[in-house]
């Protein structure tokens, strides 16, 4: 390996059971993982808030093999991020765990509040296709964020989060050109008995559950106090299977489905929704253009208890047109100007 190693706020990288990183443009030909260790792990000294731990794969149109394997970001310690730029071509084929995935082993813990999380994973203007991927699979407190113009294709299911008792997950897709698909397997916002876990998708970005051949469906299964949100022009959410925002009448509340700003969500089977109504019901909010297409079948009742609970503005509802023939679509209205006079004046300006 030639060149030099890398590091960010002057923490350097290690090298774990097998597992080797390497950055730089300096760096020439393939990266590669193809030893016999199942899970390689990210660990370093805990970084904090202000100062994580960084361990930085800066591409320049190299590539980062881990055969027949997967990557454990931060297990056993706090705020431990991988920064994935400069067009990397990531190429995995099993489980990733972001925030970690404690062994089960006789004598250790079980109790997820005993492993930290806050660990973080930044995709930006680069491609990754992986295997299953778990944000937050047993801990708190974790962020994936793919954004500027980065491609990540997960093929055997994508949760955040896993396991009960966990929560404040979040996965960021956001930016003109960037995408997440989830092309076999679900896309559970919320596995586990879980509070907090959201997906945004923002500001021209997509998210595709399934293809064409093979439905998938996009699940708040377990959750409360969850939400998918999709926001800004040009950004969209597309469920080629069925889409739930919540599963269990005992453990899911307040969990919302927001489409705002001119934002897009199609689902091409059934929406539903199930909810302990004594703690609060489930909802969908349509905002300023905000649009949701329906192809499937859905219970125009239901729907409508959605919306309102949402908190839902003027809206209708027509027969889609173009790339949205055969669909349903519910419009959000948009948002009134602002009184421009009265902002002169408030401003002191006459």
């Amino acid at each position: 390996m030639n060149g030099k190693i890398r590091t960010v706020s002057g923490k350097a990288w290690r090298i774990v059971a097998g597992l080797c990183l390497a950055a730089g443009a300096a760096l020439g030909g393939v990266v590669a993982v193809n030893d016999a260790v199942p899970h390689p792990q990210l660990v370093s000294p805990a970084g904090t808030a202000a100062d994580p731990t960084i361990f930085l794969f800066d591409g320049y149109y190299k590539n980062f093999d881990l055969v027949g394997q997967g990557l454990d970001i931060g297990t056993y310690n706090p705020y431990i991020a991988l920064h994935i730029v400069n067009q990397s071509v990531i190429r995995s084929t099993r489980i990733w765990f972001l925030g970690g995935d404690y062994p089960n082993k006789v004598g250790e813990s079980q109790d997820p509040t005993d492993y930290p999380g806050h660990q973080a994973m930044l995709l930006d203007n680069s491609n990754m296709t992986t295997g299953e991927f778990r944000v937050g699979s047993k801990n708190s407190d974790n962020t994936l964020t793919v954004r500027n113009g980065a491609t990540m294709s997960v093929g055997k299911g994508l949760f955040i989060d896993m396991y009960d008792g966990v929560g404040n997950n979040t996965v960021v897709v956001t930016g003109v050109g960037t995408s997440l698909t989830v092309t076999n397997g679900a896309f559970y916002v919320g596995y586990g008995n879980s509070s907090n876990e959201n997906l945004s998708v923002l500001a021209g970005a997509s998210v595709t559950v399934g293809t064409t051949a093979i439905t998938q469906r996009l699940r708040i299964r377990n959750a409360n106090r969850s939400w998918i949100r999709v926001a800004g022009s040009g950004s969209s959410v597309w469920v080629t299977g069925n889409c739930s925002l919540g599963e269990s009448n005992v453990y899911c509340f307040d969990n919302r489905l927001i489409v705002e700003d001119g934002g897009l969500v199609k689902i091409d089977g059934t929406l539903t929704s199930v909810a302990n109504a004594s703690l609060g019901a489930n909802g969908i909010r349509l905002r300023n253009g905000g649009r949701l297409a329906l192809k499937g079948t859905y219970n125009t009742n239901t729907l409508a208890a959605l919306l309102t609970a949402g908190e839902s503005g003027e809206y209708t509802f027509a027969p889609g047109t173009g790339d949205l023939a055969g669909y349903t679509v519910w419009t959000a209205a948009s948002d009134p100007e602002p009184d421009k006079t009265s902002l002169l004046i408030i401003s002191g300006q006459y």
